[in-house]
């Protein structure tokens, strides 16, 4: 049977199981729809398929008991059908438009879902934002919206979890939620999964009464004391680091100057690992001062690291292993977005077309084209296709009235269709996490994407479902407005490569989010070139007037932040049980896995970088190749000791 065949059938079926007053046997349903089989093993297969393919474009065919010889009987209600109404405004729909063009949408459900409310495409010059969406992203989206119970195996252990949200947070995802096992929240890896989860019943997992959404985060999150608050932990830190303490955690945790120049800092922080690691990146840049005990604890992990023995170089290795990927669940857009064949997609499509024709009544040929991605040519073909689907008998009254007149299109459909059709999981991940992502950039509860955010919410059920946070979202925002106002900057910027503070002016080109984390291209007069900064790195920012008034184009963008860590030196290191966090938390490849110890090879983006990396893996992690670079953890661990020594 040929694609367009079963096009034209599955338009039929949901058209036929969508206006019957009663369930329809499976007998009657292959009598009423032109396309399937006349033997009975084959057409059931083909319903069976039929019923597969609709799930997953969001349309769900209700099974019904009826008894008699048949027994069971199918139908579409229009609640399955379609959403509630959500009354977008032109400005809504377009803003939702571009937030999915600004954010890459590359597993192609975020187009899917615009297509099912009549939405324009629309392209974005310059991209915004890039969001890969984690693994099992629908089933778990949806395990979250109907509050299904999650199991799952993570290190080796199984776990039972009631979801609260999806979470993104410097380019991973997690999933949080309240734990069965350990009865509290907790917060979940999704990469770290071992398996595949399994997705309970809806209202299987309910939340427990009186759940903190943001308890699961605590031990995650570093906050300033306050006034009246004994500090947990008090820094000095020099004056390098100074400005980017201040441009991590805000004026307000300084707690004055010192003697000697530095400037003295305090923190709440609960969890003794991450204070250790925060201390550890500002190198022997930062002393802890107090309390005595992490303190006391620091000092041994240094010495410990100062001890080591280094290993020998690893001179025979077995041929290097690539780390297994699973395969990718969607294809990138185009023709086959979302792993869809070209039969579905065009189903997909048809449906669509069809829900703006019934919003608007008419439309030129040229606005579908530009519409819906096609030539005008294909517009015509898929309404000559269109307008043969309809109802038994399929007498002229009973098909879809759709005129094709020279350039317009006038089409009379029944009311019901101008509404949206629902979402499938996937879709209403895609077309969220865009939207939260971008409306997180924008900063503006008021804009027409944040209200139709709220809108969508509403209807989907999905308030607080989803969260992507933007590190430095207010200054990212700031970097925008420049650029739209033609306005360069001058900036104290932290160089990790160099461990140095700097001034310098840019004239900001672009501004993005890559991996949950801000960047600006500028050009830099310091340079005399294109430069990119990140974000989180910029002290301080201030106008410095017009921009030069012609600018080179970018050369970054999200997706391709990466390119610039192409030259970066491949480091093989060591790593042992207690620092096999490593090869989850950084790009690697592992290179040999020996059951209690690991060997990978990681692109070393600075001195500074790999140093710190090492001096927060601990005793356990150890340079093996470059030879140049053995020993490294060793020298950095005595430098900073020579701070708690004096």
């Amino acid at each position: 049977m040929s694609k367009t065949d079963q096009l034209e059938r599955l338009t039929d079926l949901v058209l036929v199981l969508l206006g019957t007053k009663r369930p329809l046997s499976l007998a009657e349903i292959v009598a009423e729809v032109p396309g399937y089989s006349p033997n009975k093993t084959a057409y059931r297969g083909a319903f069976e398929r039929d019923k597969k393919l609709l799930r997953e474009e969001g349309i769900e065919i209700e099974t019904v008991e009826i008894g008699g010889e048949a027994q069971t009987g199918y139908r579409i209600t229009e609640e399955q059908f379609y959403l509630p109404s959500l009354d977008f405004t032109e400005r809504e729909q377009r803003a939702l438009a571009i937030a999915i063009a600004g954010t890459g949408d590359v597993t192609g459900f975020g187009r899917g879902a615009l297509a099912k409310f009549g939405a324009p495409n629309v392209s974005v010059a310059a991209p915004l934002a890039l969001i890969e969406p984690p693994l099992y992203f629908g089933e778990l989206f949806d395990a979250c919206r109907t509050h299904a119970l999650v199991t799952f195996t993570y290190d080796g252990k199984q776990r039972e979890l009631c979801p609260a949200s999806l979470r993104s947070a410097n380019g991973r995802w997690y999933l949080t939620g309240y734990s069965v096992e350990r009865q509290a929240p907790r917060i979940f890896r999704i990469d770290r999964f071992d398996d595949e989860p399994i997705i309970g019943a809806p209202e299987s997992g309910l939340l427990p009464e009186g759940y903190d959404r943001g308890a699961e985060l605590a031990d995650m999150a570093v906050e300033p004391a306050s006034s009246d608050e004994e500090p947990t932990m008090v820094v000095a830190v020099d004056k390098v680091a100074a400005g980017r303490v201040r441009a991590e955690l805000g004026e307000e945790v300084q707690l004055g100057e010192l003697p000697d120049g530095r400037l003295q800092v305090s923190l709440m922080c609960g969890n003794d690992v991450f204070a250790r690691n925060w201390v550890l990146s500002l190198r022997d840049r930062a002393e802890l001062l107090a309390p005595a005990s992490m303190r006391a604890s620091l000092v041994s992990w240094l010495k410990a690291i100062v001890a080591v023995e280094e290993p020998e170089t690893i001179m025979a290795m077995d041929d290097a292993l690539s780390l297994e990927v699973p395969p990718a669940e969607w294809a990138p857009g185009g023709e086959h977005a979302g792993g869809k064949t070209r039969g579905e997609v065009r189903f997909r499509r048809l449906l669509a077309i069809m829900t703006f024709l019934a919003q608007v009544g008419e439309a030129s040929l040229e606005e579908l084209a530009e519409r819906f991605g096609l030539s005008e040519e294909e517009v015509v073909a898929e309404l000559e296709l269109a307008a043969c689907c309809g109802r038994p008998p399929y007498t002229p009254d009973m098909l879809l009235d759709i005129l094709v007149d020279d350039d317009r299109v006038v089409a009379s459909l029944p009311e019901a269709m101008a509404l949206p059709r629902r979402l499938n999981r996937k879709e209403g991940f895609a077309l969220s996490a865009a939207g939260h992502l971008i409306a997180e950039i924008e900063a503006d509860p008021s804009s027409p994407l944040s209200t139709a955010l709220a809108k969508l919410d509403q209807v989907l059920g999905t308030s607080e479902v989803l969260v992507v946070d933007v590190e430095h979202g207010d200054d990212l925002q700031a970097l925008r407005e420049a650029i739209e106002q033609s306005r360069k900057l001058d900036i104290a910027y932290y160089v990790a490569s160099r461990d140095e503070m700097t001034e310098r002016t840019i004239h900001p080109i672009q501004a993005f989010v890559d991996g949950g984390r801000g960047y600006v291209e500028a050009f830099c007069e310091k340079a005399n070139a294109l430069r990119l900064f990140r974000v989180d790195r910029i002290a301080y920012m201030e106008d410095a007037g017009e921009c030069l008034s012609e600018l080179p184009p970018p050369v970054s963008g999200p997706g391709r932040v990466g390119q610039f860590l192409d030259d970066a030196p491949a480091v093989v290191l060591r790593v042992g049980p207690g620092a096999r966090w490593i090869a989850d938390s950084v790009p690697s490849r592992v290179v040999h896995d020996d059951d209690d110890v690991l060997f990978i090879e990681v692109a070393a983006a600075s001195p500074a970088w790999l140093e710190i990396l090492l001096l927060q893996g601990g005793p356990a992690v150890s340079v093996l190749e470059p030879s140049t670079m053995v020993g490294w953890s060793k020298t950095a661990a005595a430098k900073i000791l020579a701070n708690y020594d004096a």
